[in-house]
């Protein structure tokens, strides 16, 4: 079997209003346009069915699938321009939005029914908080290939592998912001203390001139190109770096409901990889975004998702008591199924995260810790 699929998926509401706070843009770094809409999306399909030999007790099946995902309308609903994300104060102090005085508020037709525009292109900069590139719909890449096998008439035994790639997946970035600490640019980690030699001779410090707080002060955390064209805050963007690997085999033993019996027992092996198990906060067990705004690669790693092992064993057993008796006896005392489930799987991973920022990209979600076999319980050393 071949087919081909296409889609053409515009992109949502929210992200078509990124145009009005087109004044920020900066030509050759930054373009805030509405977002073009992708229309290369074909999905091709095949797969195969082979039962070799007469008997039709054994088939070969295989295929490849490509499928493609939505960017929901959420993630445009958090990249709003600051044209749609302005605070009105009512007061006796200016502010660059918009100041109404405490007199005659109401009486002069209280907040405003329209945004108040923003004319100058530094305090739109520094106002701007998000980013919509353009659109690049997440999709998957699917492989199987098993063999099943029928033998003693009802009993069914299958192995097959599934491998699943997701591309394009959408990413929390703040494409504006770099780390302090870098790989020649950082305090060494001691799992014991150190001398008073070792610290002495330490070229980089935390405190004092040119220590790494002083580089922070100075803007060090900022991509020296946003921060010169005046990119002040976070610039938050769900950008489609993401990606994702699975590699699954599957193994299936089946009896059918005969003589009122049914039973089935599953185990897989898997491991899944990724790079961006959540684009929203939507979890605690690991980070909403990268620990490098700038390096995606370095999160690629063991997903928090995967579950090396899963075995599901069940039956349903079909009591054969009363069945031959009055109605009452069948319907009521009897027709009653006995159905176990057994269910096994290996245990979630979770990210282990401090409440410190240790990178110094200005990230308040803290980053990983450092495992140190040689801690005090209970302390932070």
């Amino acid at each position: 079997n071949v087919g081909l699929r296409y889609e053409l998926t515009t992109p949502p509401q929210g992200n078509t209003l990124q145009s009005q706070n087109s004044i920020s843009s900066v030509p050759g770094l930054i373009s805030f346009t509405n977002p073009a809409t992708q229309k290369k999306n074909f999905a091709p399909r095949i797969g195969f069915a082979w039962s070799p030999g007469t008997s039709g007790n054994t088939s070969i099946r295989g295929g490849y699938s490509l499928a493609y995902d939505v960017l929901y309308d959420n993630l445009g609903i958090l990249s709003l321009p600051p044209q749609l994300q302005q605070t009105c104060d009512v007061g006796n102090v200016q502010t660059p939005a918009c100041f109404w005085s405490n007199t005659g508020f109401l009486a002069n037709g209280g907040l405003p029914s329209v945004p108040v525009a923003i004319t100058d292109p530094v305090s739109a900069r520094g106002a701007t908080g998000s980013y919509v590139p353009n659109q690049q719909l997440p999709y998957s890449e699917t492989w199987t290939f098993g063999i099943q096998h029928i033998f003693a008439r009802n009993w069914t035994v299958e192995s097959r592998y599934v491998g699943t790639r997701g591309l394009h997946l959408p990413v929390q970035d703040r494409i504006n912001r770099q780390s302090v600490v870098n790989s020649s640019n950082y305090l060494p980690t001691y799992l014991t203390a150190p001398s008073a030699a070792t610290i002495a001779s330490l070229t980089t410090t935390l405190d004092g001139p040119g220590g790494l707080l002083d580089q922070v002060a100075a803007g060090g955390n900022y991509v020296p190109a946003y921060l010169a064209n005046g990119f002040t805050g976070n610039v938050v963007s769900f950008e489609p770096y993401g990606g994702s690997k699975y590699n699954g085999l599957q193994n299936q033993l089946t009896r059918n409901f005969t003589n009122g019996l049914q039973l089935q027992a599953a185990w897989t092996w898997s491991h899944a990889f990724d790079n961006s198990t959540a684009d929203v906060f939507s979890t605690y067990l690991t980070p909403r975004r990268t620990q490098d705004f700038q390096c995606l690669k370095c999160d690629w790693s063991t997903s928090a998702l995967d579950r090396r092992h899963r075995v599901t064993i069940e039956a349903i057993y079909d009591l054969p008591f009363f069945k031959n008796g009055n109605w009452l006896q069948k319907n009521v005392l009897g027709n009653w199924e006995v159905a176990p489930v057994y269910t096994f799987e290996s245990p979630e991973y979770a990210t282990v995260q401090s409440a410190l920022d240790s990178n110094l990209n200005g990230d308040s979600a803290g980053d990983r810790v450092i495992y140190n076999p040689a801690g005090a319980p209970g302390t932070s050393t």
